[in-house]
């Protein structure tokens, strides 16, 4: 059995092994990089939110800015404006959609 002196050295030898892990940010997952990679992703995360807010209110959106009509120009221009209307929004769409790959494409890194 070994000596309880010995014990108590090997078990502080091995605590002290611990605080340096801890000290030298060693115990973090992803080591001194946690923080900022954990920012990145919250970047991500914010802008697949914005993302997909911005894509059901284009499925919600109606075309009700002019009143139906039986005249043929006037259901012209209205259709011609609900049509810029989602052009307008599908661009906006379509950017942040960019600007989200964007920041994944910085962030990414092959694990091959």
């Amino acid at each position: 059995m070994p000596h309880p002196a010995n014990i108590q050295s090997n078990l502080e030898s091995q605590f002290d092994k611990i605080d340096n892990m801890y000290l030298n940010d060693d115990l973090r997952v992803f080591g001194r990089d946690t923080d900022r990679i954990f920012k990145q992703v919250d970047i991500i995360r914010r802008k697949q939110i914005e993302l997909a807010t911005e894509h059901i209110g284009l499925d919600n959106m109606e075309d009700s800015s002019l009143p139906v009509s039986d005249d043929i120009d006037d259901e012209y221009k209205r259709n011609l404006l609900y049509f810029s209307k989602k052009e307008m929004a599908l661009k906006s769409l379509m950017g942040k959609l960019d600007t989200l790959g964007e920041i994944m494409q910085v962030y990414y890194k092959p694990l091959w």
